[in-house]
């Protein structure tokens, strides 16, 4: 299953609180302002060690088309967001299977009005695959995407095992412009289904992987890159990103 993993800078947060905090948000829908709730909840059980908390968050979507051969403007989706916290670490983690940018736009949402208060991060990618490179063992980069590459080739995909020894990956990282927005790398250790998995990285603090790996192994791995990117400090404040709204389109008319 797809794990996605939001890395969250802690400003103000009690790792062991019993209490569920509300944030309201005026929100317009289809003509009319509505008050809408966002909350987090402690939870009883335990994901790898951490203690956890459901964040309850509405996004806005907006809609072109009919739906039951009614018009609609916007609807609201609900989404639930597990946020994973330990006392003695910086870092509080939302953990989906959905886009990170989601769980990021919920605990903007919830800092307003709870003591619950975390800021977004930022890393650059050009130092932080040569750090990992550097401090943990039996780790290969596996692709990157690089942007803002110019205006005849804007983007690119490079891809292949040790893909930034390649001769393009040396010439567009120094690209004086370029960023490295996504890596992708593959951990190598017996103890993976595969003998290894593939995680990947995004210059906004989002890890998630598609290859199979126990909870356990992805937190412990999460964990450790992390720390070693903490301690070596290349986990940055970064500016909040303005929430956007997504349009659904549907074809629902009635005949």
């Amino acid at each position: 299953m797809r794990k996605i993993v939001t890395i969250n800078k802690k400003v103000e947060f009690d790792a062991n609180s019993k209490d569920t905090q509300t944030s309201v948000e005026e929100i317009k829908m289809n003509g009319e302002v509505n008050r809408v709730e966002t909350k987090i909840i402690p939870q009883k059980k335990k994901i790898a060690g951490y203690n956890v908390f459901k964040v309850v968050y509405f996004k806005k979507y907006n809609i072109q088309g009919m739906i039951g051969g009614k018009p609609f403007e916007s609807i609201l989706r609900k989404y639930e967001i597990p946020l994973l916290v330990k006392d003695e670490q910086k870092y509080a983690l939302s953990y989906c299977t959905f886009k990170g940018v989601i769980a990021r736009s919920a605990l903007k949402r919830i800092r307003k009005d709870t003591t619950i208060k975390c800021s977004p991060v930022k890393m650059d990618l050009s130092k932080v695959y040569t750090c990992i490179q550097n401090n943990i063992s039996d780790v290969d980069v596996f692709s990157g995407w690089f942007s803002k590459l110019g205006e005849q080739l804007k983007n690119a995909l490079l891809q292949g095992s040790n893909v930034n020894e390649d001769n393009d990956w040396k010439r567009y990282k120094n690209k004086r412009g370029a960023e490295l927005k996504n890596i992708q790398l593959q951990f190598f250790d017996d103890k993976f289904v595969n003998g290894s998995v593939i995680l990947s990285i995004s210059s906004r603090g989002f890890i998630f992987t598609n290859s199979p790996i126990s909870e356990k192994d992805f937190f412990d791995l999460v964990e450790t890159i992390i720390d070693v990117l903490d301690r070596n400090g290349l986990i940055l404040d970064a500016e909040e990103e303005k929430e956007k709204t997504p349009t659904i389109y549907v074809d629902d008319k009635e005949k």
